[in-house]
């Protein structure tokens, strides 16, 4: 597993990050929704860098959900910059999508998915 990047630190703060999402949201479906934890993949290999350069993506899960406790599928896909940053090892904090650009995160609740565009 790739440490350096995708880290527990990390996933704390991509945690703090989602709840800051779901109440930056216009949309009765993700209403009240918090976020209780990020997990890493089910595979171990899918965070090795080859892996994730090959993919461009992370797929990992969360729990979220008006009660914080419904696992979703949470797919992180790499720009540019993102792809760097995990090549080299280094945090994905500043990766992140700007609470503004509303077309960088995509909510699903009826497939349990959330997708992030990382720069």
């Amino acid at each position: 597993m790739n440490q350096e990047s995708f880290n527990q630190q990390f996933c704390v703060d991509l945690e703090y990050y989602l709840c800051d999402v779901f109440n930056s949201i216009d949309n009765a479906d993700v209403k009240g929704f918090g976020c209780d934890g990020v997990l890493a993949p089910f595979v171990d290999n899918e965070l090795s860098k080859k892996y994730v350069i090959d993919n461009k993506r992370i797929i990992a899960r969360v729990f979220a959900g008006r009660d914080g406790q419904e696992e979703y599928i949470l797919i992180l896909n790499l720009g540019n910059y993102s792809l760097q940053k995990y090549a080299s090892g280094n945090c994905l904090n500043d990766c992140l999508p700007d609470l503004n650009s509303k077309e960088n995160f995509i909510i699903d609740t009826h497939q349990k998915t959330i997708v992030l565009y990382l720069k």
